[in-house]
């Protein structure tokens, strides 16, 4: 059960209690300063970097394939998104993905979505109808079982990464994302949003002016290389180690 007042009060002993406080990403030190009131001098911020080991192809290509037998053989392709994420409460695309492509392919079939999940076993009655409903659409190709999907294996096949988290958590397609130079689009909430808008990685979707294939591409395409350079030269992980490092030594 959520109780405000108890949470706030378990902020301010943290605040007081730890020696040093880390944030995950430099956009969280506004908030780590308002909730746990903390003096500067206790923040650091520990970043992480793209995955360095990187998976078996497998999936990826057969991801490719069925794009190929789907998709490609369309006059006009359409783009392609991808959306690989487990299920949980706070993953906002999967609440605004009908509504999203009910928008884009209201005419035509102008964007295809990948969906990569793990719907087997989901409890959630909600999610449930949700990937049923999303299994019969013709703008869906989904793979229920799930898959390891790195985002590089794929660069050239797929437009954008969708992904949207409600809360305040950094989701680690990012790294990977403007590894692979893919933009990423997501919505107008939680921490993704704002890191998306501040680096130029990607396009907020409620920033469009007008919602249709040809804004979507445009602003796609305007997600320039040096962003996702500037993105990831702050984040790395042997920035986040040095940080830990530097934080110890004052133990």
């Amino acid at each position: 059960m959520y109780h405000p007042g108890m949470l706030s009060f378990r902020r301010k002993i943290i605040g007081w209690a730890a020696k040093k406080v880390y944030v995950t990403d430099q956009f969280l030190l506004p908030l780590a300063l308002s909730n746990l009131q903390l003096r500067g001098s206790k923040l650091g911020v520990v970043t992480f970097g793209a995955e360095e080991s990187i998976a078996s192809p497998d999936f990826s290509e057969r991801i490719a394939e069925v794009l190929k037998d789907r998709i490609w053989v369309r006059e006009q392709k359409p783009l392609i998104g991808l959306c690989a994420s487990a299920v949980a409460d706070k993953c906002h695309h999967f609440f605004m993905m009908e509504a999203l492509l009910d928008a884009l392919n209201a005419e035509s079939l102008q964007v295809v979505m990948v969906v990569v999940c793990n719907t087997r076993g989901v409890k959630s009655r909600q999610f449930r109808q949700l990937f049923s409903r999303l299994g019969e659409r013709e703008d869906v190709i989904l793979f229920p079982d799930g898959g390891a999907v790195y985002e590089d294996h794929l660069k050239g096949k797929i437009d954008f990464i969708y992904r949207s988290l409600s809360d305040q958590s950094v989701p680690y397609t990012l790294y990977n994302a403007a590894a692979s130079r893919i933009p990423v689009l997501t919505h107008d909430v939680g921490l993704t949003a704002t890191i998306v808008r501040s680096c130029g990685i990607g396009i907020v979707w409620e920033d469009l002016p007008t919602k249709s294939r040809f804004n979507l591409e445009s602003a796609l395409g305007d997600c320039e290389e040096s962003r996702f350079e500037e993105f990831l030269s702050a984040r790395t992980w042997q920035r986040g180690a040095a940080a830990l490092v530097e934080g110890l030594k004052h133990e």
